[in-house]
């Protein structure tokens, strides 16, 4: 039983990650909705990711968004890992420290690439990769301090 929790911790954990990371945007794109000229640019660069103009017109209309939309953003990523990381080294059992890293590595992948395929400002690229890897690290240590669940 213990081995079958620790394989479906990282999946349950990018799970309750992907969710948080959704509500995020979707609150943020609440407060600050987007353009409709970065939607027909975003649905542009879809269409053909390779495209200039395409990463051009978003870049365009990105200058033109509020810095508190990339602060949602950011935001979003980090509890976003932050929750996966908690929740796969409470449900693990066993090997809490590297399930919660292993949550933070597959979510700065994750916003890794997403930072790659669209063109975002260069002032988030540090914040975005280093933040939700250092959440869940965090995660992975005060989960190792946790006293060990004890089961009836």
């Amino acid at each position: 039983m213990a081995t079958l929790r620790l394989f479906l911790s990282i999946p349950v954990g990018l799970v309750l990650m992907g969710a948080v990371v959704w509500l995020a945007e979707l609150l943020t794109h609440a407060v600050f909705p987007p353009s409709q000229e970065l939607l027909d640019a975003m649905k542009r660069l879809q269409a053909d990711p390779t495209a200039g103009e395409a990463r051009a017109a978003v870049t365009a209309a990105f200058a033109t968004m509020p810095a508190g939309s990339f602060l949602g953003l950011i935001v979003g990523w980090v509890a976003g890992a932050a929750a996966g990381a908690w929740i796969a080294s409470r449900m693990s059992g066993i090997l809490k420290r590297p399930v919660a890293v292993a949550i933070g590595v597959l979510s700065t992948v994750a916003v890794g690439s997403q930072l790659y395929f669209i063109p975002h400002p260069s002032w988030m690229i540090v914040p975005s990769l280093a933040l939700p890897l250092l959440a869940s690290i965090l995660i992975a240590w005060s989960a190792a301090k946790a006293p060990p669940k004890t089961t009836r």
